[in-house]
């Protein structure tokens, strides 16, 4: 039934729900919930003359609860105010998250998540008092990460035919190659340094300097800052 209020500004109410030309559906699903539906084999189009905005938690037309998602007529950027997440169910339920956490979102996130949520992640650090910085995530263990001054720090071994750096590489613990010999190269001279695959003989392309280097073979032996072994 219809009920039509007939003064100026007045409402219209519907008891049940309304079909729209061939068979489009305004009204209640299943659970009582709005349902806007289109006839079979056709769309359904959101159109509006400026933004496009999306709330949920309102009551009332006055009281239209939280904005989640607008999508800006001028650019077609869509702004969301929680976090996005991307999922396919199945398998391992794989998914993908973007979130900010954080005082203030000062950390930004792109989770890669299974079963357990953010296994692996990338995660940006900003506007929180501290350097910038770029961690990557895996086994959700922190393993490589770039601070705002361009230095790089892996926590595990570092798998690679060449490493080049216009930095200083700092090791913690050990340079270490599974086949061949080690090499050392600097600027304008070249191979520097080598070390023998299978005797753990040390070369020098030129004369050799140290305040103190004692051979383990010999504890007797000493290269002087001269470049003579002493012994």
């Amino acid at each position: 039934a219809l009920t039509l209020d007939m003064s100026e500004g007045g409402n219209a109410t519907f008891a049940g729900n309304i079909t729209v030309g061939d068979g489009h559906f305004i009204g209640d699903d299943s659970f009582d919930n709005l349902l806007l539906q289109s006839s079979s084999g056709e769309n359904l189009i959101l159109s509006s003359a400026n933004d496009l905005i999306f709330y949920t938690g309102g009551t009332a037309p006055g009281a239209l609860g939280t904005q989640r998602l607008r999508i800006f007529n001028s650019d077609g950027n869509a702004t969301f105010t929680g976090d996005v997440t991307i999922s396919k169910t199945g398998g391992l339920d794989a998914k993908l998250n973007l979130s900010t956490q954080g005082a203030g979102g000062s950390e930004s996130l792109i989770y890669f998540s299974d079963l357990t949520d953010g296994v692996g992640r990338i995660r940006y650090d900003h506007n929180d008092g501290s350097p910038d910085e770029m961690s990557f995530y895996t086994a959700s263990t922190k393993r490589f990460y770039i601070n705002g001054s361009g230095n790089a720090t892996f926590t595990g071994t570092i798998n690679s035919g060449s490493i080049t750096s216009t930095g200083i590489i700092t090791a913690a613990t050990t340079f270490k190659t599974d086949s061949g010999s080690m090499s050392f190269f600097v600027p304008n001279v070249g191979q520097a340094f080598e070390i023998a695959q299978n005797t753990g003989d040390a070369t020098f392309t030129t004369q050799a300097f140290a305040t103190v280097a004692t051979s383990t073979g010999d504890a007797s032996s000493t290269l002087t800052t001269k470049g003579y072994v002493d012994g």
